[in-house]
Formats: structure tokens, sequence, C-alpha cells
């Protein structure tokens, strides 16, 4: 499943072209991976663009939820920074479907 609300949609072209990406594991009764991705607005506030659910943090299910990140937000005439933890799946669905004009950075916090 993924979501991504109009007004983040329409939002995103006032947004700064940094977007962060992390996924975590979903307890209880639905198992699965919550993937979420925010870029930062105009007042350096967290403006949250979009969120998945997938089965777990793998290759396959990386390049689907930034294949459909790609899809619903197009691509921006800038360079695109995309931030996250070490997850070598992420890096390897950056690579995969930003392939022109994106930059990948490491946050710090996680090493």
């Amino acid at each position: 499943m993924f979501v991504a609300y109009s007004a983040s949609i329409t939002g995103w072209k006032y947004c700064r072209p940094l977007i962060v990406v992390d996924g975590t594991f979903l307890k209880g009764k639905y198992k699965g991976t919550l993937f979420v991705a925010c870029a930062k607005d105009g007042n350096n506030g967290i403006f949250p663009l979009a969120f998945g659910v997938g089965d777990w943090e793998n290759n396959l299910s990386w390049e689907w939820f930034m294949s459909r990140l790609k899809e619903t937000f197009g691509n921006r005439n800038e360079v695109l920074c995309i931030v996250s933890d070490r997850h070598q799946s992420i890096e390897r669905a950056i690579k995969l479907v930003f392939k022109e004009t994106t930059f990948y950075g490491v946050c710090t916090f996680h090493f």
C-alpha cells in the first residue's frame, strides 16, 4: 500500500529538494514494514510526502517504494538529495530508480 496525500503532492514543489526516507517494522496483528518519505519545507519544518507498507526492508520493497515515490512526485529541474540510514537496499533502490541528478547521503546519526 502506498499513500501520498494531495496536499503533499501539491506542496512538494514548494519544498527544498531534499527527501529523507526510512523504514521501520510493524508490530502487533499486522506485520511488515512502514516506509516513510519526508521533505523540508521553506520554514525548516518536516513535510510528510508519502507512506508505504511492505513485507520487509529488502531490495524489492525499497525499489517498489522509490518507484512509487518517483512516479507520484516526478522529477524536478534541480539536483535532488535523498538522505537515509545506511541500509544497503535503500542505496541500491535510489541508484536504480533515481538515476539522474540525484545525490545520496547518509544520516550521521545512524553511524
